[in-house]
């Protein structure tokens, strides 16, 4: 990864793919999820992630911008700190599926 491109190989398939980034941190990641213009959120309970409770929400955008994609998010919360923890995500088109997880690190 350089700063503006991030690439990954994917070793069963031979495949290489090529990612534009849009930023050094995640803060941009942070201020996307905290804008409620733009998501929509549904409490889903609670869950344990890396041995802590974690309140668990899916993410929805408030517009859908292509019928032809379909993206489902699901945002990990601390329960004690409220920080985000954990962040999975899918998109899905008639040629691929792409899924992520951005997990963040805790000092416990």
């Amino acid at each position: 990864m350089n700063e503006s491109t991030a690439v990954t190989y994917n070793a069963e398939e031979n495949h290489v793919s090529e990612y534009e980034v849009w930023a050094k941190t995640l803060l941009p990641q942070i201020e996307l999820l905290a804008n409620e213009s733009l998501l929509s959120y549904e409490y889903r309970g609670t869950g344990t992630v890396d041995g802590r409770e974690k309140y668990v929400l899916n993410a929805a955008p408030t517009e859908q911008y292509r019928s032809d994609i379909e993206m489902s998010t699901t945002v990990y919360v601390d329960a004690e700190t409220y920080f985000q923890a954990r962040i999975d995500s899918e998109i899905r088109t008639e040629e691929y599926t792409h899924s992520s997880a951005i997990a963040s690190r805790t000092s416990r």
